[in-house]
């Protein structure tokens, strides 16, 4: 396990970094599930499509930042590492007090799943869904923080 704290508790402290290290980070719960994201913008900064969590932006901390480098325009802003290029976060704008943190880059075994998929008629025609979860074609989606959680770690 990969947390700090007990298996399967909401506000548990995971960690992750880029793929070259330059940037290391830690964050403390409560986590939301994976929403995996298909439109243009995260198709076009990841690749293909983006896995993200999210919690509260005071939870995190960065244990190494050398690397990170931030990149906006009027809809959000992305953080990635500017030596190995990893997509690390984004935030909306204007912001909602949540960084969504790139699930791949977490370590594993952190408990999280994903709880749908969003944009999916922006995904690109070679992409198949092979999950179960929830799809929408807009960025509306139900996947929250645990409200238990969120009331309390505010």
């Amino acid at each position: 396990m990969t947390s700090h704290d007990e298996p399967g508790a909401t506000t548990r402290t995971l960690m992750g970094s880029c793929l070259c290290g330059c940037v290391a980070y830690e964050a403390r719960g409560p986590w939301r599930d994976v929403v995996n994201c298909y439109c243009e913008q995260c198709r076009k900064s990841s690749g293909n499509f983006v896995s993200a969590t999210a919690v509260f932006e005071s939870r995190l901390k960065l244990l190494r930042g050398d690397g990170l480098a931030w990149y906006g325009n009027d809809l959000a802003k992305r953080g990635f590492c500017r030596e190995c290029g990893s997509s690390l976060f984004w935030v909306p704008l204007p912001s909602d007090g949540l960084i969504r943190i790139m699930a791949g880059c977490l370590q594993p075994d952190n408990g999280l799943r994903v709880a749908a998929h969003i944009f999916v008629n922006e995904r690109s025609d070679f992409h198949e869904l092979a999950s179960s979860a929830a799809q929408y074609t807009d960025g509306s989606h139900p996947v929250t923080l645990p409200e238990k959680e969120q009331r309390l770690s505010r």
